[in-house]
């Protein structure tokens, strides 16, 4: 039978879906912490700084520089990760996140 690395038989349904559940507890967890950085002021800061790291928030065109273009693309698909990533953990959260002033 065939095993990747953490030894789980994926001709064995039992321990497929065993390694299953601890993807769902390890989502789970991520999904909360989430929920928990987006309710406090300090983890908005956080995240809305990786964010404007990921160049979410900045023209992602770079005239005259395809490379410079390109660049720019692949730090965005960090930030559209952590985006979604947001948004399944807690949509109202999120909307909470993008109407608030970054200022306040």
């Amino acid at each position: 039978m065939a095993k990747d690395k953490n030894n789980i038989d994926f001709g064995d349904k039992k321990s497929v879906k065993n390694r299953k559940g601890k993807v769902d507890l390890a989502d789970l967890e991520w999904k909360e912490a989430l929920k928990a950085m987006l309710s406090t002021p300090s983890g908005v800061v956080v995240l809305r700084k990786i964010l404007t790291k990921s160049k979410m928030f900045a023209p992602n065109l770079y005239a005259g520089s395809t490379n410079d273009t390109i660049y720019r693309l692949g730090q965005r698909d960090i930030g559209i990760w952590l985006f979604s990533e947001m948004e399944a953990a807690d949509i109202n959260l999120l909307r909470k996140f993008i109407t608030e002033d970054k200022n306040e």
